[in-house]
């Protein structure tokens, strides 16, 4: 699927969702409570009910890539060429789980916009990079991507050095990878100002 035209469903209508009906696992249901108690909160929504148009086109993008063989993409299904209007708005994150069961995480790639927001990011150990409660409140959401094993719908007020004034929604989706305990997170951002 080409996204130099909007991917984002008609009438915002999410196709293909693979959360809509499906029941919520007790983890993800801790995962989700621990998030909203966050402060600011984070809002984990299964349900994909998006409001913003680039996470709505991350997961028409993402969708496009499953098989029925392959219901989680591959990493190696992303291509930039496919995304390029997008770029500015795309992360993608390895997410790996270690041997105490914690999650780390490593950028492979942060597009512009996330990087002006967060810093630079890309080829990263986000551990090493961001400031621990940043990265505690990070490894909250990829432990529910990790649980959830589907597309998740993420928001909040950024806390982010001070910029509780931008309040982001985002599409965080899983890809296989090839390494052991590990997935990689495809991230489409969209970042708005306070009205």
């Amino acid at each position: 699927m080409n996204c130099s035209s909007d991917c984002a469903p008609e009438g915002g209508k999410y196709f293909n969702s693979t959360r809509k009906d499906e029941p919520i696992s007790e983890e993800l249901k801790e995962q989700i409570a621990r998030a909203g108690e966050l402060n600011p909160p984070i809002l984990i929504d299964p349900a994909l009910a998006f409001e913003y148009r680039v996470p709505a086109a991350g997961l028409g993008y993402w969708n496009s890539k499953r098989t029925e063989e392959t219901p989680v993409p591959p990493r190696s299904a992303i291509s930039p060429a496919e995304i390029t209007k997008y770029l500015p708005t795309v992360a993608l994150i390895d997410v790996t789980e270690n041997e105490n069961g914690g999650i780390e995480l490593f950028s492979r790639l942060a597009g512009a916009e996330i990087e002006r927001v967060f810093g630079m990011m890309s080829r990263q150990d986000l551990r090493k990079r961001l400031p621990p409660e940043i990265f505690a409140r990070w490894q909250v959401i990829f432990r529910a991507l990790w649980v959830a094993k589907a597309p998740l719908r993420i928001t909040s007020r950024i806390a982010y050095e001070e910029k509780s004034y931008l309040y982001i929604e985002c599409l965080f989706a899983p890809l296989t990878n090839s390494e052991t305990n590990s997935i990689t997170s495809l991230v489409f951002a969209e970042f708005r100002m306070d009205s």
